[in-house]
């Protein structure tokens, strides 16, 4: 926070989320979450065995709330920030001149900004790790996709091993856009440095968690307009309304996950 003061008092907003894509909104709360609350608490509330309105997610969205309640820390303000997609929140830090310091991103965020922005990768672009709360032990939030064998015999399984291999990632992943789980895997076969950050956050960690709201139901977890991506939404319009979008989400967790 005292670096995000600084930076805006230079005059350039710390933040830039692009909060259309609700997806960087969850991803900001549950990285504050798993480093706020710790790994067993996040499992619980993934599963819903603690309400949302547990006094660790209270804790948790306080943190996100002293950012939102900053409107000049935020890249175009209340309006911006929720009309910017992820393509155009993270590329902010990279305009001529810059609209925001910082934008939280994935692997996958480099294309965006080598397509449109001039900035060198590793030089003016860099990648840093999500900070630490109180000392919390180095912990990243991921997501991913999954190879399903839909055939059960000796060259599916081989199949399958050799996509977890170190051999397959130096294929693929200095194409970018990848990062693969296994750690006997070099960080120098990524294409950049933004990569090669991200791959040694996940191979360094002590903790891994998956992104917890591609574990919810649908209607809960990656649906726009409800659950967690309206909710999140609202509370960047209204983040003093926190305690009444609390319940809200309380509310629609018990019935999406009642479906189940």
């Amino acid at each position: 926070m005292r670096n995000a003061e600084v930076i805006s008092d230079y005059g350039i907003p710390p933040f830039s989320i692009g909060g259309a894509s609700a997806w960087t909104l969850t991803d900001w709360f549950e990285n504050i979450y798993l480093h706020s609350a710790g790994p067993e608490l996040y499992d619980q509330l993934t599963n819903h065995e603690i309400p949302w309105t547990h006094p660790s997610v209270r804790e948790a969205m306080s943190l996100f709330v002293n950012i939102l309640e900053r409107r000049e820390w935020l890249a175009g303000g209340v309006a911006g920030t929720l009309e910017a997609t992820h393509p155009d929140g993270i590329v902010k830090p990279f305009m001529s001149p810059p609209q925001a310091a910082m934008a939280y991103g994935a692997d996958f965020s480099v294309g965006a900004i080598l397509d449109q922005t001039d900035a060198v990768v590793g030089e003016t672009a860099r990648f840093f790790d999500f900070p630490t709360i109180r000392g919390s032990a180095p912990s990243v939030v991921g997501g991913g996709d999954v190879a399903v064998a839909f055939t059960d015999n000796d060259e599916t399984r081989q199949f399958i091993r050799y996509l977890a291999s170190p051999e397959a990632a130096e294929v693929w992943a200095p194409l970018g856009g990848y990062t693969s789980p296994n750690q006997q895997v070099d960080p120098s076969v990524y294409p950049n440095e933004v990569s090669r950050g991200s791959a040694r956050a996940l191979q360094t960690a002590d903790v891994f968690r998956f992104d917890m709201s591609d574990l919810q139901p649908s209607a809960f977890g990656s649906t726009a307009g409800q659950g967690l991506f309206g909710l999140l939404q609202e509370l960047v319009r209204n983040p003093q309304n926190m305690d009444a979008i609390l319940e809200r989400l309380e509310s629609e967790a018990t019935e999406a996950h009642g479906r189940r």
